[in-house]
């Protein structure tokens, strides 16, 4: 991530000052071989009344920084909330901070050195050098989906083991996020030779690229935006940067799973990224009661509408 910001020539707007406000950037990279192309995006965003980073979004990576408070001459993030996988969410607060003014260096002494060949380290690897180490990728099976493209592209992040198992997948880009979840099921069976460096196992890291080809089944039904706010538990209002498009209508269809909650925003109606980013992390706050569908539980997906202040 650091080393892809170093190699970047771009800007950013500031805040407009108050703490409500925010600026973002939103950064694009290319991934995939020929002919499976994708693009793939980094996302930070400051908060206006002191700059401070509020969060950032990359490929394996996926944080928030809240309730920032005053020590000493910083201003410290007091609650850290990140994303590992659709609908799992882990927050760590900071519930002591105190000045170390006399420590003890013990504390800090490595008493029994790990041997090289036990210790963790991993790497990032292109996607053609993952694919080289394969020893098992058996084909994906794309199940019909229930709305959104037939055939496209998806990418999806994966962390491998030092002894070549998938453990982690996470979901990228796609061109229908109705396959994120079989992908990512399937590619967690994929088999990869063990991978070294200076001739000791390391877990490496890269992004995969799949085609895909389907039909649609039973298609999801799509709710207006008066039929999803009624079903509505919880809605969050997005804070839109000032001063931009007022009076807008600003409409992005959310896909919503069994539990309620959401889990996909589209830019369907190609809302300006400054906005679509603002409305998208509130919807993605929202939380529904079950969608009936004959009497029984039913994912759904709904077109919410918002307007620029």
């Amino acid at each position: 991530m650091l080393d892809s910001l170093r190699d970047l020539q771009a800007s950013m707007p500031k805040p407009s000052g108050s703490e409500h406000s925010s600026s973002c950037a939103r950064l694009q990279m290319k991934v995939g071989t020929p002919p499976a192309e994708n693009s793939a995006f980094m996302v930070f965003c400051f908060e206006g009344s002191h700059g401070l980073l509020e969060s950032a979004v990359t490929p394996g990576y996926g944080a928030e920084f809240k309730d920032y408070r005053d020590f000493k001459t910083r201003r410290i993030a007091r609650r850290l909330v990140i994303y590992p996988e659709p609908g799992t969410t882990i927050e760590a607060k900071v519930t002591e901070l105190t000045e170390l003014t006399s420590p003890d260096e013990s504390l800090f002494t490595v008493q029994k050195s790990t041997p090289p060949t036990e210790r963790t380290a991993r790497t990032v690897v292109s996607e053609g050098t993952a694919r080289s180490l394969l020893e098992s990728a058996p084909d994906i099976l794309w199940p019909s989906v229930r709305s959104g493209k037939t055939s496209g592209v998806l990418s999806i992040y994966i962390s491998v083991d030092r002894s070549g198992h998938v453990r982690e997948t996470w979901p990228l880009n796609s061109d229908n996020a109705g396959l994120n979840d079989p992908a990512r099921d399937q590619v967690m069976k994929w088999q990869f030779k063990p991978a070294k460096m200076h001739d000791v196992p390391v877990q490496i890291e890269t992004v995969l690229t799949l085609p895909f080809n389907t039909k649609i089944g039973d298609p999801i039904p799509i709710l207006s935006d008066a039929e999803a706010r009624n079903l509505a538990t919880k809605a969050i209002e997005p804070a839109f940067p000032p001063g931009i498009a007022k009076g807008t209508e600003v409409k992005v269809q959310i896909g919503v799973s069994l539990d309620g909650t959401v889990n996909g925003v589209g830019n369907l109606y190609n809302v300006p990224t400054p906005l679509f980013v603002a409305a998208s992390g509130a919807v993605r706050q929202w939380h529904f009661r079950p969608y009936l569908r004959n009497g029984k539980p039913d994912v759904f997906g709904a077109d919410i509408v918002f307007h620029v202040p």
